[in-house]
C-alpha cells in the first residue's frame, strides 16, 4: 500500500512541475509577442504552429513591414517546456507571399515549413483586409 502512495505523490509532483513549466512558457510567448508588437507597430505579426506526434513542435512568429517584407522571424522548436524563441535570420528580408507556398527550410523540415506558411498566411490575410479598408499596420488597428 505504501508504494502506491509514493507513486501517486511522485506523479503529482511531476504534474506540478509540468504545469509550472507550461505557465512559464506561455509567459515567455506573451512577452515575446508584446515586445514585437511594440517594436514594430507599423507592420504585421503572424503566428503559426505545427505539431506532430513524433517530430518536434514548432511555433513561428513573423513580423512583416507594410509592404510585405519579413523584418523579424522567431522560432520556438522543441518537445518540452524548456523550448524558447530564437531568431530565424534566414527568413529576414524575404517577401511574405513567397513563404506562404514555399518551403524555406527545405523538404526535410516539414514542421518548420508548415508553421512558417501559417504565420505568413495570417500576415497576407491581414494585409489584404487592411488594404480593403484603406488601413495599414498594427498602429492603425489599435494593437
Amino acid at each position: 500500500m505504501e508504494n502506491w502512495v509514493w507513486l501517486i505523490a511522485a506523479f503529482a509532483a511531476l504534474w506540478g512541475l509540468q504545469s509550472i513549466g507550461t505557465f512559464r512558457q506561455v509567459q515567455h510567448y506573451r512577452a515575446m509577442l508584446g515586445e514585437i508588437t511594440k517594436t514594430y507597430a507599423d507592420g504585421f505579426v503572424g503566428a503559426g504552429n505545427a505539431q506532430g506526434r513524433l517530430r518536434k513542435g514548432v511555433i513561428m512568429l513573423l513580423v512583416a513591414s507594410p509592404d510585405g517584407i519579413v523584418r523579424k522571424a522567431m522560432m520556438m522548436e522543441g518537445r518540452s517546456v524548456f523550448a524558447r524563441f530564437e531568431d530565424c535570420a534566414e527568413l529576414v528580408g524575404r517577401p511574405v507571399a513567397e513563404l506562404v507556398e514555399g518551403a524555406p527550410f527545405g523538404a526535410d523540415a516539414k514542421g518548420r515549413n508548415e508553421a512558417t506558411a501559417k504565420a505568413a498566411q495570417q500576415i497576407e490575410t491581414m494585409r489584404a483586409d487592411r488594404r480593403a479598408k484603406g488601413l495599414e499596420g498594427l498602429a492603425v488597428a489599435g494593437a
